[in-house]
């Protein structure tokens, strides 16, 4: 599988070829997007440390409640499948695998560097081994830059 790197509001990454950024919204302090293929989808949101910093896991309960409130609606199942702590780039994150319709993965952690909060949800169509590698190999490509870097010139963001 060969990898491209993806670069959006200050967020740098390697992905599969085939993957494309799809959806777009806010800019380096907060905001959305979304990177898809055929049966996989990444959806990054972000936004700012609140100034009296609350614990992660609030932001945590608030995506629980949202798939929980979402199922419930659409008259689905819902379950936590898992829960973990975990480390993405050197911050203490947690891991979430919530199940209704579909199967997601979630990882939520914040960025002091950045002054940011931070969710990844991932969707596969099917998850397997080759899946497994994939989730590893973006998470420990993936780089999160302080907001002063992308303010520098020498320092360009990009999509290739």
């Amino acid at each position: 599988m060969k990898f491209k790197e993806i670069g959006w509001n200050g967020f740098l990454m390697k992905v599969p070829e085939e993957m494309h950024l799809t959806r777009q919204g806010g800019n380096a302090k907060q905001g959305t997007f979304i990177i898809e293929s055929e049966g996989h989808m990444i959806e990054f949101t972000w936004r700012p440390i609140p100034k009296k910093p609350k614990p992660i896991l609030t932001l945590v309960e608030a995506i629980i409640d949202q798939v929980k409130k979402d199922a419930k609606k659409k008259k689905q199942k819902f379950s936590i499948e898992e829960r973990v702590d975990t480390r993405i780039n050197n911050h203490d994150a947690i891991y979430l695998r919530l199940k209704s319709a579909i199967e997601a993965r979630h990882y939520i952690w914040s960025c002091p560097e950045s002054d940011r909060l931070i969710a990844i949800r991932f969707v596969f169509g099917t998850f397997d081994e080759k899946t497994r590698q994939f989730v590893k190999q973006f998470l420990s490509t993936l780089q999160c830059l302080s907001l002063i870097h992308i303010s520098e010139p020498t320092r360009p963001l990009y999509i290739s």
